[in-house]
């Protein structure tokens, strides 16, 4: 009798320990198998314009950390996806040639913000080709309402002009001088404002930032 209880007692204690054995096996299950993909992040799609030699595919090509190696001009348009933590920008490049420029409009629908890129160095002809250019973009039906993004390139150079000097050939209705340093998800943080903060900006104001040649330091709003 005595050898049936401790028989029993062993069958019993062999059944709680299979059990525990089960129960352990589905919460590992459903912690490695049955856990839900984290949340899609939000998807923005902007058009990024600017004459050729600006700076738009190497700048494009560093927000995206690709070798700088592997930059090649953009003829005609380009699409890069630039991740960020909380959102992804569709960036779609059109080339900045005379010969493609008349046909940027093609290119603007669906866009919900503007990145022109300009080379603050440039020639007083091509400043005043940019001009031109931007003024035009601003009064397109499809991007008149849209937030724009000005990025003043190639500050490295010794021709590169000052703000005033800048906002002065651009015409610029509002300037937000640049003093303070911040990395590249920081510049994500700005380009992300174009539609995730939803700021939009009147067709006559610009947003001035001003970048260090394509080094991985920029300038931005202190």
């Amino acid at each position: 009798m005595g050898s049936q209880t401790v028989r029993h007692e062993l069958v019993t204690k062999h059944a709680q320990n299979v059990s525990k054995v089960r129960i352990t096996v589905i919460y590992c299950f459903r912690a490695l198998c049955c856990k839900g993909p984290p949340p899609a992040r939000p998807e923005y799609d902007l058009v990024c314009i600017g004459l050729t030699g600006s700076g738009k595919t190497s700048l494009l090509s560093k927000l995206c950390s690709e070798s700088p190696d592997s930059v090649v001009s953009t003829t005609g348009f380009s699409i890069k996806a630039v991740p960020f933590q909380n959102a992804i920008l569709n960036v779609k490049e059109l080339g900045g040639a005379d010969n493609i420029r008349k046909y940027w409009s093609r290119y603007y629908q669906g866009s919900q913000g503007v990145i022109f890129v300009l080379d603050s160095a440039s020639s007083e002809d091509d400043l005043e080709t940019a001009r031109n250019e931007l003024h035009s973009a601003l009064q397109h039906p499809q991007l008149c309402t849209l937030p724009f993004l000005i990025l003043a390139n190639h500050q490295d150079k010794p021709a590169a002009r000052s703000v005033q000097e800048a906002s002065f050939a651009l015409r610029c209705h509002v300037v937000v001088p640049c003093n303070a340093l911040c990395s590249l998800e920081a510049v994500g943080t700005i380009l992300l404002k174009i539609d995730v903060l939803s700021c939009k900006f009147h067709a006559t104001e610009y947003l001035l930032i001003w970048t260090h040649s394509l080094s991985s330091v920029f300038h931005f709003i202190s």
